[in-house]
């Protein structure tokens, strides 16, 4: 049985996340398995398990190639609309200016084939979904209706290194296509939506959403967070919230996963068993532990459905699931058996679970508990023990988001020693039974929704409280997996019981907290635009398109965050932020930072700048030469002398504006040029005539045929900023260059 629980999801997981390339030596590899010396003289025992792993590897890597294969993105037209048959199959999730829905799809095609792109067969394991984006307001789905309706591929911006990997997510959510109902087109109902969970969760998001709030000792709203208790739903959430739960390391609370239906499941069997002890009839013929942990399984299966069968919540009913079989069947106390099961029976359920990095927290959460719980050698409370699982997940946890994100909470062992039984064991508890009785009595059992948004709100001016400590977070620069892989020793070493030399686990631990730095120099990558970004002592700068209502783009955000730079809670000095919001080019946003004594590079104020309106002649290390247009005034070209190489930033979008300014450019000749222009915009020749012998082109999108077959003529060489998206042009991600001359290198970090 081990053999399968091994070989299988290794076999899965290489397949799903290995270059395609690899496969075929994995399925060789279980070929070749059995002729190796442990499968003819081990033991009978090993000889079989042996076995087992040989034939469960290709056969795992036959079911993870498979299921990647029938969920890739599909390669759309982007001119062309579709007509797409399809239920819809989850709540709307809202945006600023838009709405989002989940759809199975039947069929997708043209007007006159409307199946001649996919048609969905009779069964599929993994059926595949597109997620619809409607901008009008007028227009509305319910979950349940089988529709059909005319639409267009969205095109996916996040292209860059440091931006939302798009293509990974899409495969995790089980997502093939991302597409926009096209504009002044309504939805055709082919079947009315019935009675169903989802229609009922809608029903919970408009009450909520609409439902006045009064305020607490909290500043942030607790309703968003009683929704996304309830339903999964989260869109109401504010960043402020986001921002205080990721501080505080409680960002898992609000995410419904398998430490909700596990804490429900056990809040209904530790409350429960008393009575069901009474019970002689059930007593007389199974256990009353039995019957107290099927009704915790039935009331977390409820709740699974109220969260709508997301797929955590499926992960966690599996393993829930697993737990509960084998206590039925006695082996309730083999528990690394029934984690390796839990962990073979939901990669088999959804192979590309592996890409998410919540499925490896949580499976890593599991293995780090039973690790200290299992390995005490002398009998603690429950209160010391509640201690020491916290500070358990706490260093467990530490060197994988150390090295995945970069940054962890210094204080979510705390934080959660007190959130996790508040929500868990009280306000959970109330949500569920006010969502059991509103459909029925309405409004007259508002007082159990009442009483969980007042312990709500006290939990969320706490956590606030602690979220204000500048080291509450501690954030590092981005290195490689050597740091992490001596962290988890560390970890191993510390939290098993018996091991000498403790104090060599902390030493193991260091590198992981104190990684070098990136190197100071100039950073030049794709995504949604050309983005210049500088690093130099005491000071981070970045030249791209505005970004207008965010302070900081999400790109930078990410960016500083890869290397270690701190934003530090509360407000920020903010310098010319008008000129944030009036820009309609290029914005320069210079970030001023300090390390403190612990050597934590953090940041002290931003200043902003439209260098094509203001004509400052300071703009910090990266020293501008402008040259504008006259009409419109907000066209400039920029331009800069890095590594003794002379730099021209070119975003202007009109041939008007730029062979005025080509004209004030007579005499200077550039060595690197960065076009920031719409995809296959017209460039002027004349610019040409200003690039030096061997200057290098870097672009955003692919520039106009003719200005790239003039480049092929004149021998220059052209750069594609972008990431490798379906469908396009693949390039590097990034160039890099440091600060004494030298030729711009390929930059992946």
């Amino acid at each position: 049985m081990w053999g399968l629980l091994l070989g299988l999801p290794a076999g899965i997981v290489a397949a799903v996340l290995a270059p395609a390339e690899w496969r075929l030596i994995l399925v060789l590899a279980g070929v070749i398995m059995p002729a190796l010396p442990a499968g003819f003289t081990g033991p009978t025992v090993v000889r079989r398990q042996w076995l087992i792993a040989a034939v469960s590897l290709p056969l795992g890597v036959t079911v993870g190639g498979l299921a990647k294969q029938s969920l890739q993105p599909w390669a759309l037209q982007q001119s062309q609309q579709y007509i797409l048959t399809g239920t819809v199959v989850d709540i709307p999730q809202w945006g600023d200016y838009s709405r989002r829905f989940r759809l199975s799809v039947d069929c997708l095609g043209s007007a006159l084939d409307p199946c001649g792109r996919f048609r969905a067969g009779w069964w599929t394991w993994w059926p595949p979904r597109v997620e619809l984006t409607v901008y009008d307001n007028q227009v509305t789905l319910q979950p349940g209706e089988r529709v059909q309706l005319r639409v267009r591929p969205k095109r996916s911006r996040a292209a860059s290194d440091s931006g939302f990997d798009v293509q990974r997510w899409m495969l995790t959510q089980h997502l093939v296509a991302r597409l926009a109902l096209v504009k002044g087109t309504t939805p055709q109902t082919l079947r009315a939506s019935g009675l169903s969970v989802n229609r009922l969760r809608s029903r919970f998001n408009r009450y909520l959403a609409q439902r006045p709030e009064a305020p607490g000792w909290s500043a942030l709203a607790s309703q968003p967070v009683i929704l996304a208790l309830l339903t999964g739903d989260r869109s109401l959430m504010s960043g402020s919230h986001w921002e205080v739960f990721n501080r505080t390391g409680t960002t898992h609370l609000v995410a419904i996963s398998g430490l909700h239906i596990g804490l429900v499941a056990g809040f209904v069997y530790w409350f429960s068993l008393p009575l069901l002890r009474r019970w002689q009839w059930l007593t007389h013929r199974v256990p009353a532990a039995h019957g107290g942990a099927v009704l915790g399984w039935l009331v977390a299966l409820g709740y699974a459905a109220m969260a709508g069968f997301a797929l955590p919540t499926q992960r966690a009913l599996i393993m829930l699931t697993v737990f509960l079989v084998l206590l039925l069947l006695g082996f309730a106390r083999q528990l690394w058996f029934a984690l390796a099961c839990a962990f073979c029976l939901v990669l088999v359920w959804d192979p590309l679970a592996c890409l998410s990095l919540g499925f490896w927290l949580s499976f890593a959460a599991v293995f780090v508990i039973l690790w200290v719980v299992g390995g005490q050698v002398v009998a603690a409370g429950r209160g010391r023990r509640w201690l020491q699982v916290q500070l358990g997940l706490w260093a467990g946890l530490a060197p994988i988001l150390l090295w995945l994100v970069q940054s962890v909470s210094l204080i979510s062992a705390l934080t959660n020693l007190v959130a996790i039984p508040v929500i868990g064991f009280l306000v959970v508890p109330l949500v569920l039974l006010w969502g059991v009785l509103w459909p029925l009595f309405g409004a007259a059992v508002d007082g159990a929704l009442q009483l969980a948004i007042w312990i709500q709100d006290l939990l969320l001016w706490g956590l606030q409280w602690g979220a204000r400590w500048p080291y509450g977070v501690w954030q590092v620069a981005d290195s490689g997996p050597l740091p992490m892989l001596l962290g988890l020793v560390g970890v191993l070493w510390l939290l098993s019981a018996g091991m000498p030399g403790r104090i060599w686990g902390w030493v193991l631990l260091v590198p992981m907290f104190w990684p070098p730095g990136p190197p100071p120099g100039l950073y030049i990558e794709g995504g949604g635009g050309a983005r210049i970004t500088l690093l130099a002592p005491g000071q981070v700068q970045f030249l791209a398109g505005g970004h207008w209502p965010r302070v900081l783009a999400r790109w930078q955000s990410q960016r500083l965050a890869q290397w270690g730079v701190v934003m530090p809670p509360g407000e920020l000095d903010l310098s010319h932020s008008l000129s944030l919001w009036q820009a309609s080019g290029p914005v320069l946003t210079t970030l001023e930072t300090s390390s403190d004594p612990l050597g934590v590079n953090r940041v002290r104020a931003l200043h902003f700048t439209d260098p094509c309106q203001e004509p400052g002649p300071d703009h910090g290390t990266l020293q501008l030469e402008i040259w504008r247009a006259t009409k419109p005034r907000d066209l400039c070209a920029l331009a800069f002398v890095w590594s003794e190489l002379r730099w021209l930033y070119w975003s202007s979008p009109t041939l008007r504006g730029q062979r005025e300014i080509a004209t004030q450019l007579a005499g200077r000749r550039f060595d690197v040029l960065v076009l920031d222009l719409e995809r296959e915009q017209p460039v002027v020749a004349e610019l040409l005539n200003h690039l030096a012998p061997g200057a290098i082109v870097f672009s955003a999108r692919p520039p106009a045929p003719a200005f790239e077959s003039r480049l092929r003529q004149a021998g220059i060489s052209r750069h594609l900023l972008q990431g490798p998206l379906a469908g396009r042009e693949k390039g590097p991600v990034g160039w890099y260059l440091g600060p004494a001359a030298a030729s711009p290198r390929t930059w992946q970090p």
